[in-house]
């Protein structure tokens, strides 16, 4: 009995220390970092950035990409942000198409799914809108179409831990 109690306590002490390591925090925001998907920093204006690495990189046209960008501080961030997204999404991405446009799993934060041409490549984007005040963050996950299924679940476990300070 006293060994079972050992492990128990050791279990559960090694798993206090390993959540921590899953975390991404900073004065902003926190969330739970996808795993196994590699951390990418100093992408331009992009505060988080990873990527998906398969077996077959050598010959993919796109990895997949989870991204945290913002940090934006605007008068009118609460106001048609997502109607002025889509219209400058549309103006920059070939054959843009929106798939969904409300809010996300029933909470006040918008939710944009699209298709488009970036290059030469058809991709598919789901961003959610996060807002505090008069700052906005936003979630990105971007794919092959066909892939969008494989990757959702990581993508989900990021937007569902996602947290303003």
């Amino acid at each position: 009995m006293k060994n079972f109690k050992l492990i128990i306590i050791t279990l559960i002490l090694f798993s206090c220390s390993k959540s921590g390591e899953n975390t991404f925090k900073n004065e902003s925001f926190s969330f739970k970092k996808p795993l196994d998907w590699n951390s990418v920093e100093n992408m331009s204006d992009t505060i988080v950035y990873y990527e998906k690495i398969t077996v077959d990189e050598a010959t993919r046209a796109f990895n997949p990409v989870i991204s945290v960008s913002g940090g934006l501080n605007e008068e009118n961030v609460q106001t048609d942000f997502l109607e002025s997204t889509e219209k400058i999404l549309s103006e920059a991405i070939q054959q843009f198409s929106v798939k969904y446009s409300g809010t996300y799993k029933n909470s006040k934060n918008k939710r944009l799914i699209y298709t488009g041409i970036m290059g030469d490549v058809t991709l598919q984007w789901d961003m959610i809108f996060y807002v505090k005040s008069k700052t906005s963050y936003i979630l990105t996950y971007t794919c092959l179409p066909e892939e969008y299924e494989v990757y959702i679940e990581d993508f989900y476990k990021v937007a569902d831990s996602f947290r303003l300070k």
